[in-house]
Formats: structure tokens, sequence, C-alpha cells
């Protein structure tokens, strides 16, 4: 297993893997890959990408037959070697892959996607102490790689060392979330807060477009008022006509939100019934619910949460000025119920509420 092939031993040994491959599969995955493979091949297509789009569809042994055809053409290619070694590893043949791996690791030293490779096949093979020696490395090339940090998380967790497997499972779903990270981290003990993923996505300086308008200028008196009256005016319509017309694009965008969610639970009823699987959630759902979480939502998911919090200072500022009024109220009414036993007049001057801000309602999203 720690056999290192040599550039020339390489087309002989993909050439063996791929038949010990073909041996595990059964007649009907053999015959649909060699009929996709085909098919690449009579519209000139990548016959590598191919076999990666195939693994992400949730189809390993297409993959495997593909990616092993695409390296059977070009036994040089390390990226195509790499995939396939990692493909090997995930179905269960790490043996297979190590010889690829220590090939490319030679010829690319301090490469952290062959060594993380290399991790992860030492450590399907229950090898920690080499798992981790790999992990390591990968890690000091990129300190964040997110499998990598994982294994490492695994690792350490074998060990019993509970708080190093949270910090390098931290790091892995720092650059990369994911549902089943994020799972681990909870059986770890650690609650996943929004400021340990990082997903900051890039803000234009004008977000809202305000640098477009041109203010007028304020006037400092009277006469001035006069005069900037009309540019005001003017200003406040140009606002108002924009206002108007993101309206309109919220409206249309609203509806297009709308057709999409209902065309997307059409498919994953349509597929559930033919018995495949479909994300029930966009990929980017569940970073983004957690990444946004406490900017919009209360311990119950409430989205109205922050909103009700930025509201409860100025309720308590009103129920305190509604107070206050009350209390001036009585007095003047006992001032009033005294000057008229005195002079036998009404008060010139009656009592009337201050004019304030109505108590706002729920708000509701």
């Amino acid at each position: 297993m720690a056999v290192s092939l040599s550039n020339a031993e390489m087309s002989a040994f993909i050439n063996k893997t791929h038949q010990a491959v073909m041996l595990k599969l059964s007649p009907a995955a053999k015959t649909k890959a060699a009929v996709i493979y085909q098919q690449i091949k009579s519209v000139n297509k990548s016959v590598a990408n191919t076999a990666v789009g195939l693994w992400m569809d949730g189809k390993p042994t297409l993959a495997l037959y593909i990616i092993s055809e695409a390296c059977k053409a070009d036994p040089s290619n390390a990226i195509n070697l790499n995939n396939y070694a990692a493909f090997l590893s995930m179905c269960g043949a790490e043996q297979l892959a190590l010889p690829i791996l220590n090939n490319l690791n030679k010829r690319y030293p301090k490469n952290s996607s062959i060594l993380n490779n290399i991790t992860q096949a030492w450590l399907g093979l229950g090898d920690i102490p080499r798992a981790e020696k790999y992990a390591d490395s990968a890690i000091r090339m990129y300190a964040y790689h997110p499998q990598a940090n994982m294994a490492k998380c695994l690792i350490e967790e074998s060990k019993g060392n509970i708080p190093a497997a949270i910090a390098a499972a931290k790091k892995s779903i720092s650059k990369a979330y994911s549902s089943e990270k994020d799972n681990k981290l909870k059986k770890l003990g650690y609650e996943l807060k929004s400021d340990d993923i990082n997903w900051d996505r890039p803000m234009p300086q004008d977000a809202l477009g305000l640098g477009k308008f041109t203010w007028p200028d304020y006037p400092l008196d009277v006469e001035q008022n006069k005069l900037l009256e009309l540019e005001w005016k003017a200003f406040k319509n140009e606002c108002q006509q924009k206002i108007n017309e993101l309206k309109i694009k919220q409206q249309a965008l609203e509806e297009k939100n709308e057709t999409v969610s209902a065309n997307r639970t059409k498919l994953i009823l349509s597929e559930a019934q033919k018995g495949n699987y479909v994300q029930p959630i966009p990929g980017y759902a569940a970073k983004a619910i957690k990444k946004l979480g406490p900017g919009v939502n209360d311990i119950n998911g409430n989205m109205s949460f922050m909103f009700v919090n930025a509201l409860e200072p100025v309720t308590k500022s009103l129920l305190a000025v509604g107070g206050y009024e009350n209390t001036l109220r009585e007095k003047q009414e006992l001032l009033d119920k005294n000057m008229k036993t005195r002079s036998g007049k009404e008060n010139p001057i009656p009592w009337k509420p201050f004019a304030r801000m109505k108590m706002p309602s729920a708000l509701n999203f």
C-alpha cells in the first residue's frame, strides 16, 4: 500500500486497477457506463469533467468508470490521476489509490490536495498515525483545508481530545459549510455561531445607489427656504420615482421566487415518486440560515426578532411618556378645579394631550 509507482509503471497500474473495478460493477452499471463514455467521445466533450459531474450527481460507480477511461487515455495527467485516486478512496479502494497518490506526491511535493487525499486514504484504512502525519502536512500548506481539518477533527476525537477536535472542525466549516459538519460540532458539544462561518459576500461601494442623488442645500433662514423649495420638491419627486421603480422590481422578484419555489416543490415530489432524492432546500440555504440567523431569527426561528428587539426601547419610552402625560393631566385637572372654585370661571387654557407617536403594532414577516 505504501508502494510508489514510477511514471513508466502508471499506465499498466491504471489498466489493472480498471479491471479490478470492472469486476465489482454490475452488468447493468458497466453497460450504462460504456454507453455514456461513447456518447462523451462522440460529442467531443471532456471525459474527466463528465466523471466529476457524475460524482457530484451521486453516481459514484459511473464516475469511477469514466474517470478511469480518462486516466487510461492520458496516464500523465496529474489532475485526473488525483481525482481518480480520490474516487477510489471514497469507494472503499484506498489500497489502490495510495500507489497513485504516492507517485503524485513525489512529483508535486507540498501540494495540499494530494496530501489531503493521502490523509483520507490512510484514514479509511484505519492507520491513524499516518493519516495524522499527512493531515498535518496538508494543514501546514493550507491552514483552513476543509477535508484535512475534518480528518484532523476525527483523529483528535478518537484520541479523546475534544477541544482540539472542535477547533479542527471549526476551521473546516469556516471555509466550507455543511450540515454534516454542523451536526458533528453539536455532537462534540459546540453550537456553531454565525461568526464561525467565513462568508462575507462582497458589497458594492454604493449598494443603495445614494451616490447618484445630488442633495440640495439646506436652508438656513426663511429666504433661503423660499429659494430652495423648488429644488427640494424636485429632489423628493426623484426619490419617489426611484422608490416606485424599486417596488415594481420587488414585486417581479417576489413573483419569480414564488414560481421557482412552486417548481422546486413539484420536482421534489415528482422525483420522490421515482425513488430519487432531491435536496429539499437549495444548496447554500442551510449555510445562509446559519450565517444570517442572528440578524433575523429568534430562538424559535421567528424572523421578526431583531425588529422587536430594536423596537423595545422605543416602546418603553412611549410607555414612559404616556405615564408622564397621565400625571400632568391629573395635576392640570386639579388646577382647573381649584381655579373654578376660587374664581367661578373655567380655565381659559384647558388641558390638551401632547401629539405623539402611536404605539407600533407587531411586525409580521
